[in-house]
């Protein structure tokens, strides 16, 4: 009768610990809202979870790398945008102080407001965003362009070119080499002060953009009518050549704006499979523990009155 009582209580203290786990396990994933707390619950379903984390925060990195990089190029963009414009102006004066009517003193004044207008154009050069020099390709600290060299404007920085990367295994360049661009081979300049052949002719010379404005400055002091009037069409070029610039800095931000949609899309799927897979249907959560609930409470019930019979049993 004693082992008949044994088992009688064992097996109701199973059930009832049994009942009790169950009740656990359900308050856990009705609380935490998650299917999967820890690997026990379902080993592949928790290493999955482990890896889809994994990427989610790959890819959130590379978001964000990749909006800040679209801000940088934007800035290069405003920062070509205004040196466009202070060339403009020094385009325009070039043009104005062409002109044969204009008088010796007043070309020689303008050249205060052309060194000024030389200033901004090297300030909007050597731009920075976050600290970080836009122009002066992978050195990051100091301007691009030397405003005290003689002719202003020699270039300070080196030749390699920022790249982040868009994918894995893919990369994208989010710089340009402004020092080509202020210093282009196809850019020339007739110097009507250097005369050859016959009959003499101006020598045709590649010259830069900050040669050009040095030649200009040296022209309005000098009271030279034709080489001021010969330095439009290099001024003009070098126009053209920053709103190529600004072209394709519009085209990497476009490219970087599509890697970032794309990094988003992947990051919010890879999301939604680990939800799928991690997270508990709340109804059926509570579904669950309300069961267990009323499982464990009958548990303790039947071990009670077995209990109280078994007693009983003793007195009688």
């Amino acid at each position: 009768m004693r082992i008949s009582e044994r088992q009688i209580f064992d097996g109701a203290n199973l059930r009832s610990q049994l009942a009790r786990t169950r009740m656990d396990e359900a308050t856990a994933v009705a609380s935490s809202g998650l299917r999967i707390n820890t690997a026990a619950d379902d080993p592949a379903g928790a290493a999955f979870v482990t890896r889809a984390k994994a990427d989610e925060t790959r890819l959130q990195s590379t978001i964000n790398t990749l909006r800040e990089t679209v801000d940088m190029v934007q800035a290069s963009d405003q920062a070509l945008g205004d040196a466009g414009n202070a060339l403009q102006s020094i385009y325009e004066l070039s043009i104005q102080l062409g002109n044969d009517t204009v008088a010796g003193a007043e070309r020689r004044t303008a050249v205060t407001q052309l060194d000024n207008m030389r200033s901004l154009l090297l300030e909007n050069l050597n731009r920075q965003f976050n600290g970080r020099t836009l122009f002066a390709g992978t050195r990051e600290d100091g301007p691009a362009f030397d405003q005290n060299s003689v002719p202003p404007g020699a270039y300070l920085g080196d030749t390699n070119l920022r790249s982040v990367e868009t994918a894995p295994g893919v990369t994208q360049v989010v710089q340009q080499r402004v020092d080509l661009v202020v210093d282009d081979p196809t850019v020339t300049f007739d110097d009507p002060n250097n005369l050859t052949g016959t009959p003499p002719s101006p020598t045709t010379t590649q010259v830069s953009l900050f040669a050009a404005i040095e030649n200009l400055r040296v022209a309005l002091n000098s009271n030279d009518g034709p080489a001021i009037r010969a330095l439009v069409a290099p001024l003009s070029g070098y126009i053209g050549k920053l709103a190529d610039a600004r072209a394709e800095s519009g085209a990497q931000q476009i490219a970087l704006e599509g890697a970032v949609e794309v990094s988003t899309v992947v990051r919010d799927s890879t999301r939604e499979s680990r939800a799928e897979v991690e997270d508990a249907d709340s109804i059926e959560a509570f579904s669950e523990l309300q069961f267990s609930q009323r499982a464990l409470e009958a548990a303790l019930q039947a071990s009670a009155k077995n209990f109280s019979i078994s007693l009983l049993d003793v007195v009688r």
